[in-house]
């Protein structure tokens, strides 16, 4: 599975945006994406789910996690 980090900075770059410009969208300041992009920690839930809609992406998305999901179990 992929760090949080790793998938967070990898889905930045993907969408062209800088540190600073993701920071102005998200409200998470460009000093805390610096901090979780190189590995030294994870955001609360609040944090997490505005950098997911910032990024036009899920959450399972961001922490690296691709749920596939069987039809045949409720």
């Amino acid at each position: 599975m992929t760090s949080f980090g790793q998938c967070l900075k990898d889905i930045r770059v993907k969408r062209g945006l800088s540190q600073k410009e993701l920071a102005k969208m998200s409200g998470v300041s460009s000093f805390m994406i610096s901090w979780y992009e190189r590995g030294h920690g994870e955001p609360q839930i609040v944090s997490l789910v505005c950098l997911a809609d910032a990024l036009k992406v899920t959450t399972d998305s961001l922490l690296g996690r691709e749920v596939k999901y069987d039809k045949r179990r409720n």
